[in-house]
């Protein structure tokens, strides 16, 4: 079983609606027409809300049509970069992720939730270590972001590094005692390293969570294989 082929959808999810204000609704544009030709016409800052809007509706390929314009508008917009970094991720387009996250990243170096879908990317490419250096990076500009700390705990989870895994996990549920992954996560990790009753306590846990959240994708996988 891979485990971190759970993580990014998740991730992605998470950072998007955790760190964007609302936007406004497509009611209170000019013309709320989605043709190339219309969105040429709005300002990159209204793109980047209209694609904000696509992602909460879970409309990935229409978020993106948007971001990508608001970049041909406005190229120094780093939250361009990085909205459509998360519709890449729930897509799981690992790379384009990286690109877009590095390139907001090099707009605006301070840019927590860039490194936090970067994290996810690099997981979900098997690149681990990277994935630590850029969850820590995340961690060091917003201490108080739960995902890094999950996505820092699934690459070393992959890594074997199954106690650094267990204080990882830990650290994300203490801010955010909701976490499936996180449990989900701390379980394996527990499981590892021969502790079964700590194991089941915290997979019993997220299953419970995963449950609660059976809408989504994500949620559905971790259930089937925890019944497996």
């Amino acid at each position: 079983m891979r485990l971190s082929s759970f993580l990014p959808t998740t991730v992605a999810s998470a950072v998007v609606f955790s760190a964007i204000a609302a936007p406004p609704a497509l009611s209170q544009f000019q013309d709320p027409a989605t043709s190339t030709s219309v969105i040429a016409q709005v300002s990159a800052e209204e793109l980047v809300n209209r694609g904000r809007e696509k992602l909460a509706q879970q409309d990935y390929q229409e978020a993106i049509e948007h971001l990508t314009q608001a970049v041909r508008n406005n190229p120094e917009l780093a939250t361009a970069y990085y909205n459509r970094s998360s519709a890449y991720l729930e897509l799981g387009e690992y790379q384009k992720v990286i690109e877009d996250t590095t390139q907001a990243l090099q707009i605006n170096s301070n840019l927590a939730d860039a490194y936090l879908n970067r994290s996810a990317a690099r997981v979900g490419l098997g690149e681990y270590q990277k994935a630590i250096k850029d969850a820590s990076q995340a961690l060091q500009i917003n201490p108080n972001l739960a995902l890094a700390y999950n996505n820092r705990s699934a690459a070393r989870l992959e890594l074997g590094e199954y106690q650094k895994a267990i204080e990882d996990a830990s650290q994300a549920l203490q801010i955010n005692p909701n976490l499936g992954l996180a449990y989900y996560n701390r379980g394996i990790s527990h499981y590892k390293l021969g502790n079964e009753q700590a194991g089941d306590e915290d997979l019993e846990k997220a299953g419970e969570i995963f449950l609660y959240q059976a809408g989504s994708q994500v949620a559905q996988s971790l259930i089937r294989e925890l019944l497996q």
